[in-house]
């Protein structure tokens, strides 16, 4: 799956206002922060709360109530799975897509920096057990 990033949006897709928004938001601090401050109340509101719930749920494949399901404590260490922005790191397969539970952000880096790889992992354990030989 491709992911898109706003910039990366073709011109001819965005609306005139949805033009007309973009370039004010660019040119105009003052418009900036207002923008940014009502983004900030909504979503820390109930109805916004839910709607991300529901986006993320959208992204993976999976019902809001799986993802409600799925908790906040991370599959590998027990830790606070949310992130400072209070979001869950939602783990899946990259081959297959298959949610695989949730994780804390420093054991989400971990096993993307180990490439998701279970021999590149045994490795590490291992090396940090002291049977590298």
């Amino acid at each position: 799956r491709t992911r898109h990033t706003r910039s990366s949006r073709d011109e001819s897709t965005l609306s005139y206002a949805g033009k007309r928004f973009r370039d004010r938001y660019k040119s105009d601090p003052e418009y900036r922060k207002k923008h940014r401050e009502w983004q900030k109340k909504w979503y820390s509101s109930e109805k916004g709360k839910a709607f991300l719930r529901k986006q993320r749920a959208k992204k993976y494949g999976i019902t809001v109530e799986f993802l409600d399901s799925l908790g906040d404590v991370c599959s590998v260490c027990g830790g606070d799975g949310r992130n400072s922005r209070g979001t869950i790191h939602i783990d899946h397969d990259h081959k297959t897509g298959e949610v695989r539970g949730v994780l804390c952000m420093r054991c989400n880096q971990a096993l993307g920096l180990l490439r998701d790889d279970v021999n590149i992992l045994r490795a590490a354990i291992d090396y940090l057990e002291g049977n590298n030989e």
